[in-house]
């Protein structure tokens, strides 16, 4: 299995994320989870293990 491809972000992305720990008084890690549901919609869905159940009608 090849390795995965790490991400790459810009600075103005890094920036961005920085701008948002300092003006909020939140940490990293709250941030960095809100960036995440902003840009992947389905990581709720990993993270809490949580699975859609489609309709077989």
């Amino acid at each position: 299995m090849p390795p995965r491809k790490r991400r790459s972000y810009t600075a103005e992305y890094k920036v961005e994320a920085a701008h948002r720990v300092i003006d909020s008084g939140r940490t990293i890690s709250e941030v960095a989870r809100e960036l995440v549901k902003d840009t992947c919609p389905r990581h709720e869905y990993r993270v809490n293990g949580k699975t859609r159940k489609s309709k077989s009608r």
